[in-house]
């Protein structure tokens, strides 16, 4: 009888082998970098873990911010730099890529993420909750919340803050990194109330500013009264453009009326014509056969009166009954002919 102790170790020997060995969790990649192509398209790097021993892939997760994945893609590892480029983004959202190695029996390291833009604008709203307290009489503390990336449009590089006297004499300004969210302002004015503005900023430049917001204590004017002045400036303006628009309506009709009168008021000089019409004078032939002038108005009606128009006639009618001188001629230079036919002629011996 074969001990039971010897056959099992017999038949352990004969087949037994060497269990493989577990591959260690991937480490993290490193230098995770991005690279703008175009206003659409990305371009994702990394290099490797410091240990690539069992690792096979890697996996780059892309997803909008608010958590929609967009690509889910495992590239295979082969080389000490990898990349991956994101195509059809959209600019102003913004997007975060995660990038994990995995080992041969499919184990994720932990991921690494950055969140990017493929094109950046200015933020489109201020930074909200904005609050002034008094630290002591020559700092006050000012916080805010800070924007996210979908009000930002962009990278955030800092805050902008400009604090002032409530007189407005003095004006300063400041800056934070993009992750603070509070600052304490020291080196004011001992006795001055303050009052202050954020404005959050990307690489594109600076975002709206926020309403100006005093720290507890300050008495400002109110409304009615701080806009009386503004009220009555308005008033003035609006009665001194009255009075510029009356002027130049009376000048202008003043000007009209000058215009209406010498257009319309004849002037009529010692025989009775009107001076300031337009009259022609053209030659014609009357019933006796003598030539007399008539008068035509070519402009506006005018009223000529009959007498000077009979004057004139009566005087060319007298001038034409002037009897003429009797004309003598010797009758030894005219025919008998021409002594018949030529009346108003005498001849003499």
């Amino acid at each position: 009888i074969i001990p039971t102790s010897s056959s099992t170790s017999m038949s352990t020997m004969g087949t037994s082998s060497t269990p493989s060995p577990t591959p260690p969790v991937p480490g993290k990649i490193q230098n995770l970098a991005l690279q703008r192509v175009n206003t659409t398209a990305v371009n994702i790097t990394w290099n490797p873990p410091v240990s690539t021993a069992y690792i096979q892939s890697y996996e780059v997760l892309l997803q909008h911010r608010n958590g929609t994945q967009l690509d889910n893609v495992n590239l295979p590892a082969g080389s000490n730099l990898t990349y991956y480029l994101a195509r059809n983004l959209v600019p102003y959202i913004p997007y975060t890529v995660f990038v994990s190695a995995i080992n041969t029996d499919f184990v994720s390291g932990a991921a690494v993420s950055q969140d990017f833009f493929v094109q950046e604008g200015v933020p489109s709203v201020p930074p909200r909750n904005v609050t002034v307290t008094r630290i002591n009489s020559t700092a006050i503390r000012v916080t805010w919340m800070k924007l996210s990336l979908e009000d930002a449009r962009g990278i955030i590089v800092g805050y902008f803050i400009s604090y002032q006297t409530v007189d407005s004499r003095t004006v300063s300004n400041t800056t934070t990194s993009y992750n603070m969210s509070s600052v304490v302002i020291s080196d004011l004015r001992v006795g001055e109330k303050y009052g202050v503005t954020i404005a959050c900023e990307t690489e594109a430049g600076a975002g709206p500013a926020s309403d100006i917001v005093y720290e507890p204590g300050v008495t400002l004017p109110t409304s009615s009264g701080s806009n009386a002045g503004y009220v009555a400036a308005g008033v003035i303006i609006i009665l001194l453009s009255i009075g510029i628009i009356l002027l130049i309506a009376v000048f202008v009709a003043i000007i009209m009326r000058k215009r209406y009168q010498k257009k319309f008021t004849p002037q009529v000089d010692s025989l009775g014509v009107e001076t300031d019409q337009e009259l022609l004078f053209y030659k014609s032939t009357n019933a006796f056969g003598n030539e007399q002038e008539d008068i035509v108005n070519i402009g506006h009606p005018i009223d000529i009166s009959t007498n000077t128009l009979e004057t004139k006639t009566e005087e060319t009618e007298t001038m034409e009954k002037i009897p003429e001188e009797p004309q003598y001629v010797n009758s030894s230079q005219l025919t008998s002919k021409d002594q018949h036919d030529t009346p108003g002629v005498s001849t003499y011996t």
